[in-house]
């Protein structure tokens, strides 16, 4: 067993790769996939899960709302990538320079820097026009809007705000819950809630998920997806459900 030097998890010699440049010293597979340049989406698409979670974790990214394997891939393709070129990792696993890695923390549990990559400028009109851009309902500042956005975009939105779209067999289906769903976020975000409608966690945000499957209504989304067990009646929560009033 060795020391990985990058995220100092012990390795057997079968999975560490063994650099010469600049010093002697192992590194293991998923961090030599993560610090090659530029990063390769098919590549990160072969590691796991809780790899590319603690990655994100380690550069201080955060990943909440992020459902699938896809979403984190794109999120370290967009929040990770070195803003300078450097040069690629050889088939034999040396690399060229010794600048490639990034620069060892003090930390030994966060071996990346704490401070996150200057990301690419991009305006939320640009992420709207992208169709394979990842689309949060606070981008949307007006509602003809959501028109312009793909399938894609729509059914993201509405899975990150745990809203049911089964059923909905058009794209005009989409929109209309979207559309919906980014009225309701604009009521919230002017004040127009009544106390008794307010969130009984956080008391800011208003009610608006259901648990399953005691059928409770009392937590916003956000409060509520954190949830193991129903706040009233403690029993477990299989999953939560965004609802509408009328």
């Amino acid at each position: 067993m060795k020391l990985c030097s990058e995220c100092h998890q012990n390795y057997c010699q079968t999975c560490l790769i063994k650099l010469t440049k600049p010093q002697t010293r192992y590194i293991c597979r998923k961090c030599q996939t993560l610090s090659s340049v530029p990063l390769e989406k098919t590549a990160l698409m072969n590691l796991r899960i809780r790899d590319l979670k603690w990655y994100l974790d380690s550069q201080s990214i955060s990943f909440a709302g992020c459902m699938e394997k896809t979403e984190l891939v794109d999120l370290v393709l967009q929040r990770c990538s070195p803003s300078t070129p450097g040069s690629p990792v050889s088939p034999s696993g040396e690399r060229v320079s010794p600048d490639v890695l990034p620069p060892m923390s003090e930390d030994p549990r966060r071996p990346y820097p704490t401070e996150d990559p200057e990301p690419p400028v991009e305006t939320k009109e640009s992420l709207l026009d992208n169709p394979s851009a990842v689309v949060n309902v606070a981008d949307i500042q007006d509602p003809l809007q959501i028109e312009g956005l793909s399938v894609r975009q729509l059914k993201l939105i509405l899975t990150r705000n745990y809203v049911d779209y089964h059923g909905c067999c058009e794209k005009k289906d989409l929109q209309e819950r979207v559309r919906r769903l980014w009225m309701q976020r604009k009521d919230n975000m002017e004040g127009n809630i009544m106390d008794e409608n307010l969130c009984k966690l956080c008391m800011v945000e208003a009610i608006d998920c259901v648990l399953l499957e005691c059928g409770h209504m009392a937590t916003c989304t956000d409060c509520g997806k954190r949830l193991a067990e129903c706040p009233i009646c403690r029993q477990f929560v299989i999953r939560v459900v965004h609802t509408f009033k009328a």
